[in-house]
């Protein structure tokens, strides 16, 4: 879902090897965050689909360096921005390798990743945020040591969920997923979790994105 006027960008797609679902919210504090997002989203789904398989062979750090590399040539070779802290955006995206049934999830800055099963939401990545509530971005120093990428099966899991800071925020309650929200989320009624955030936060950056994994991994 993506809400009126916000800076949140996501793209799905896939071949015949690799499916991919990629989240990016532009830093409100940046002059061009939502360009930052879309560059982000449209580099990080090129290599997905030309290269997603090595991926899934490669160490974390190398993957992390990769996609961040490529982004930041992506925004200096081009001049897209004056300064490339001018267009800094958060990061997610979860690629699904579809012969081996394997799942490569990413994410840098507040975005909020969970794998869906038939009895629970599994959260596999949560924000990283600094004492002052300030994340990294894609244009952070160090943004590749900030990374966290998790590789695993998608054996018993029906969906991974991406969800930007205002989509979670509004889904908890007492530093815990609502409990409405998560079974709805569990017996895969994502238009509740649409209502719920259109009632909740309807002028604020909320945007969550499904990518739905078949069962027998086929």
């Amino acid at each position: 879902m993506h809400l009126a006027e916000n800076q949140d960008i996501f793209l799905h797609d896939e071949n015949a090897l690799i499916e991919a679902v990629v989240l990016a919210d532009g830093v409100s504090g940046s002059r061009l965050g939502k360009l930052g997002a879309q560059i982000a989203c449209d580099t990080v789904m090129q290599i997905l689909l030309a290269e997603g398989k090595h991926l899934f062979t490669m160490s974390k750090e190398l993957v992390a360096h990769l996609i961040i590399e490529r982004i930041m040539d992506k925004i200096t070779q081009e001049k897209l921005c004056d300064l490339p802290s001018d267009c800094a955006s958060t990061l997610a995206f979860a690629c699904r390798d579809k012969a081996k049934g394997k799942l490569l999830t990413f994410t840098l800055g507040d975005t909020l990743l969970y794998t869906v099963s038939d009895t629970d939401c599994d959260l596999i990545s949560q924000p990283d945020t600094d004492t002052e509530g300030k994340c990294c971005v894609t244009t952070t120093e160090d943004a590749a040591q900030r990374v966290s990428i998790t590789m695993r099966d998608t054996a018993d899991q029906s969906a991974v969920m991406l969800c930007t800071d205002g989509a979670w925020q509004s889904m908890y309650e007492d530093s815990r997923l609502n409990k409405e929200l998560k079974s709805e989320i569990i017996a895969g009624n994502y238009d509740a979790l649409k209502k719920h955030l259109q009632a909740t936060m309807p002028d604020d950056d909320s945007s969550f994105i499904i990518m739905k994994l078949p069962q027998n991994n086929a």
